[in-house]
């Protein structure tokens, strides 16, 4: 049966890679109740994740180039962007300033997967459905709330992610930002699927990278479950017009937030 695709630009898909993957079964098991399915040796042990059926994401092993397990670094999370034409959107990545990590590939049942940088150098993947459209968005606890990419170069990357991904470009606040604080999103109101903000507000490197953001219903619990499985609250939980919002590290030190709807 043919996927139902999402729009060209909006995130499609998100997984996580970890060097010690039953820790963070463990880890997101408690935290959110989701449930792991362990593809087999043949898709490397690729585990799909679920909450309640619904479809949240991807779990797998880190690996090098040749395939071997890697033992340093941190754990992170990967946002995938849907499009309907990988091979044409990969040449378009390299027009535009953005670079070719990997791929394209077929992954045989699913759909056709690459990995990129934008100029800023953040990582974000392309993913092409054919049989798996990716994630549900069912905007309840335990499922992905929002995405957003935080940039070192936000005018380069706001320009790649208009041209090459189709992005409609909404400011929050005024156009051109205000006080050092500058953000879009992929489209207004309720029609937006993802944010692109200034890292800079934040960091004084050159670190740029996307986040997911989880739906819970008790950010309190969550914290207290955070600090005894082995993950760290590194700011919040904080009561924005967005719902209350916390900034997390989980076990291996890979970033995303929590939204509570308030």
């Amino acid at each position: 049966m043919a996927a139902q695709p999402r729009p060209t630009g909006a995130p499609t898909w998100l997984d996580l890679t970890v060097q010690d993957v039953e820790s963070a079964k463990k880890f997101y098991g408690a935290l959110f109740g989701w449930e792991f399915a362990d593809q087999g040796e043949d898709y490397g042990n690729y585990s799909i994740i679920t909450k309640d059926g619904v479809p949240v994401g991807g779990l797998a092993l880190d690996m090098d180039g040749q395939g071997n397990p890697v033992t340093t670094g941190q754990g992170r999370w990967s946002i995938y962007l849907a499009t309907d034409d990988i091979e044409r959107k990969v040449a378009a990545v390299q027009t535009a300033g953005g670079q070719l990590l990997m791929g394209p590939m077929r992954v045989p049942g699913s759909g056709h997967m690459a990995m990129i940088a934008t100029p800023s150098g953040a990582k974000v993947g392309l993913w092409q459905a054919v049989e798996f459209a990716g994630i549900e968005l069912p905007l309840q606890p335990g499922t992905s709330a929002w995405f957003e990419a935080l940039s070192s170069d936000f005018e380069a990357d706001l320009a790649f992610y208009r041209d090459v991904f189709n992005w409609e470009i909404a400011w929050m606040g005024p156009e051109g930002g205000s006080d050092g604080f500058k953000y879009v999103t992929n489209g207004a109101g309720e029609k937006s699927t993802a944010g692109l903000c200034d890292a800079t507000m934040f960091f004084d490197d050159d670190r740029s990278y996307w986040r997911p953001y989880f739906m819970v219903q008790d950010s309190a619990q969550a914290v207290e479950t955070i600090e005894a499985t082995g993950g760290q609250v590194t700011d919040g939980p904080d009561d924005t017009e967005f719902g209350r919002i916390t900034t997390v590290l989980g076990p291996e030190g890979e970033t995303f937030q929590l939204q509570q709807p308030l």
